[in-house]
């Protein structure tokens, strides 16, 4: 009988040897790469970007629309967040656990409400109009 022999790195699946010495140094070195690309300097007092938010035509109906766009959204510490409102419907935006302040009027059709979100963390928020159950999510990353 004539047997076939494959080599494959770190040896043959059998051998007990794992893979290991090959894959630990590519993900080291795609780790350090990413790191190296990153940059927190930045002016302390500074805004650093906006970042605009969409209330959707249709949004007092979640189940028939995506309410918010883009929904999530991951942006840095010291973003302004502004939403616009594109429904014919008022909306109010409020945080989950009142980590940002409520907008203190009901959103027009048309109008905006703006937040400047300083601290890093998970922001869910929702429209605090009876019967809309429209909700959101904002990532702050340092």
């Amino acid at each position: 009988m004539n047997r076939t022999t494959r080599s494959y790195p770190g040896g043959r699946p059998d051998s007990g040897r794992p893979f290991l010495p090959f894959v630990a140094p590519v993900l080291l070195l795609a780790g350090a790469l990413g790191l190296a690309s990153c940059s927190t300097d930045f002016d302390e007092d500074a805004v650093r970007e906006n970042q605009t938010i969409l209330i959707k035509q249709g949004a007092s109906m979640p189940d028939e629309h995506q309410s918010f766009s883009p929904n999530p959204v991951t942006v840095l510490v010291k973003t302004e967040i502004l939403w616009v409102n594109q429904d014919t419907e008022p909306h109010q935006i409020a945080s989950f656990g009142a980590l940002f302040p409520a907008a203190a009027q009901p959103i027009p059709p048309g109008g905006e409400f703006t937040v400047l979100l300083k601290a890093q963390g998970n922001y869910r928020y929702y429209c605090l109009v009876p019967g809309h159950r429209e909700e959101g999510v904002i990532n702050v990353l340092p």
